[in-house]
């Protein structure tokens, strides 16, 4: 995150174009989405919608980690 403020204090137009520069942090979906709500005005209610669609993820892939090991450990105990 400093790297990003970092670099939108060294003159890159935009959040897209500062997460832009940062790839390997920043999923595409994302900056897309971002390059999108700035230029519809909306960017508070997309990084809502991005940060419930992240956190749904998340917990989707706990849930299925845990359903596989509830499987797989009994084939093995």
């Amino acid at each position: 995150m400093e790297d990003l403020r970092r670099t939108a204090v060294l003159g890159v137009g935009s959040l897209s174009e500062a997460m832009d520069m940062q790839p390997q942090t920043y999923p595409r979906l994302l900056i897309n989405m971002v390059k999108t709500a700035e230029m519809t005005g909306d960017l508070p209610s997309i990084l809502d919608d991005m940060a419930e669609y992240y956190t749904s993820i998340d917990e989707t892939r706990k849930q299925m980690k845990r359903v596989y090991f509830s499987i797989i450990l009994p084939l093995f105990a």
